[in-house]
């Protein structure tokens, strides 16, 4: 069986793109998630109290715009001439904005008193692929401005069982969707009142001044690049021979003595620890090289990284505020100019006057203090 985990992350290191490690294993663990969802919906291979579980890793990248919510998901979703995904077994699709009533589908009176209007959405048409969407924000936000409350409703379960049920008057539709959603959204544009935050695994790309710099150097490192098609097919074919031995080989999950021990001692909600579980089997499916029926999850050295790791992105990206954005972004820094930092975070996205709030907080909890026209930094980002 290929290493999907190794081959992903050297074609990407070979691109020189950026923070691949950082990120790139997340979105292969969902790769690995989706195709193993399918077909434990067939097999029932890993059931939970009687029922098969939903085992889809939904993924939230919360990032500044021009700081990779659209690029990772283009790398490996959009055009088979580059992308990872596209033109395997795997179906998907980069659809940049989308609309409440696109993504769920909708029903539609008939004014001439006929038989409603049904309107299928991508969650019903595309039940069975990868969808790369843009701007989370952008559909949720069309949710409140809709008539039908319903959408926010069908949202969560379209991410969470899968189960769908439109209704408006007279008219109802009901469906199934194995879709999984890969979105964006920008800092501070996205709720999480609503239950969306245990439906997604979160990324978060808030950049340091160091990062920056990284970011420029890969900039420049990227030109020329060319990709042969026959490469791409061979990375196809091994992620197609992945598939096939998901569905084939694959008889069962079990986790480990150890996995399960460090497991029960982190500190977190039982539904971000199913969230962490299906990030682990995802990424051990897509590692593993050899399978005998049974797939193994152990807490190996890579495995616990990827779960603290996004423990740790999960709470920056519930707790974010300008204060922990901007301690984040000069933490690489000993003193940084307050003007040239302040420019830069607008640019970014930030808002002026959240800037100067959030430099105003840090100074006032003793994190930075100003001296003339610097920040002096006192105290280490956590």
């Amino acid at each position: 069986m290929p290493n999907i985990v190794k081959i992903f992350l050297d074609e990407m290191k070979g691109r020189n793109i950026s923070f691949v490690d950082e990120y790139i294993p997340y979105y292969i663990a969902s790769v690995g998630c989706h195709i193993f969802n399918m077909a434990n919906r067939i097999k029932n291979m890993y059931v939970q109290a009687g029922t098969t579980p939903n085992m889809r890793l939904h993924i939230l990248m919360v990032a500044f715009p021009g700081f990779g919510k659209t690029f990772f998901q283009k790398q490996l979703l959009d055009n088979p001439k580059y992308s990872l995904v596209k033109g395997s077994q795997v179906q998907c699709k980069f659809e940049g904005d989308m609309t409440s009533a696109a993504f769920v589908g909708q029903i539609l009176p008939n004014k001439d008193g006929g038989e409603p209007y049904i309107n299928k959405g991508i969650c019903e048409n595309r039940s069975d692929h990868i969808i790369g969407i843009d701007e989370f924000s952008a559909m949720t936000g069309s949710f409140k401005q809709q008539y039908n409350a319903g959408f926010d409703t069908n949202l969560l379960k379209a991410l969470d069982t899968g189960d769908v049920e439109l209704a408006r008057g007279a008219g109802e539709r009901a469906y199934h969707t194995d879709l999984t959603l890969w979105a964006g959204v920008q800092p501070a544009r996205y709720d999480l009142s609503s239950g969306f935050s245990r439906r997604f695994l979160y990324l978060t790309i808030y950049p340091t001044m160091k990062d920056l710099e990284t970011l420029d150097d890969a900039r420049e490192k990227m030109k020329g690049i060319r990709i042969p098609s026959g490469h791409m097919n061979a990375i196809r074919q091994a992620l197609d021979v992945k598939v096939g031995e998901i569905y084939h080989s694959v008889k069962g999950i079990y986790f480990s003595d150890r996995f399960r021990k460090e497991m029960r001692a982190m500190k977190m909600l039982h539904y971000e620890k199913d969230l962490l579980e299906r990030l682990a089997i995802g990424y051990s499916i897509m590692k593993q090289e050899t399978i005998n029926g049974q797939i193994m999850v152990d807490m190996t050295d890579d495995v616990k990284d990827l779960i603290v790791r996004e423990d740790r992105m999960r709470r920056e990206a519930q707790m974010t505020s300008p204060s922990r954005i901007i301690n984040k972004f000069i933490s690489t820094e000993k003193s940084v100019d307050y003007g040239y930092t302040k420019y830069t975070l607008v640019k970014m996205g930030m808002i002026e006057a959240d800037v100067e709030q959030g430099v105003n907080s840090l100074v006032a909890r003793g994190i930075v203090k100003k001296e003339g026209k610097d920040l002096v930094i006192l105290k280490p980002y956590h």
